[in-house]
């Protein structure tokens, strides 16, 4: 009696210890996702001087404000196919105010 007591209490932490391994592991895949996603932000937009290099380069990545004509971005996160484009549009940006981590 006192054995299946112990091997149920054995059981029951050994349950317990995967569950918390597979939490940790999940949470550090999310981590890990998150942190290598392509990700496009701009640094100075208030000295961009509305050239349209980006949006003729990106043009579903990027578009000028209607209202003080400086550049917006359309998509943070752009896809393979649109980090080609986004890359040229940093490229093409006279004040280089495109930053991307890709």
């Amino acid at each position: 009696m006192k054995n299946s007591i112990n091997s149920s209490l054995l059981f029951k932490k050994s349950i317990f210890g995967i569950l918390i391994f597979a939490s940790i592991l999940l949470y550090s895949i999310n981590l890990y996702s998150a942190s290598t996603e392509n990700t496009t932000s701009l640094e100075g937009r208030e000295n961009c001087v509305s050239c349209g290099q980006c949006v003729d380069k990106a043009p579903n990545s990027f578009e000028l404000d209607e209202i003080d004509g400086k550049v917006n971005i359309k998509i943070v996160h752009p896809d393979s196919h649109e980090v080609f484009h986004v890359r040229e549009a940093k490229k093409a940006c006279p004040l280089q105010i495109i930053s991307t981590n890709f």
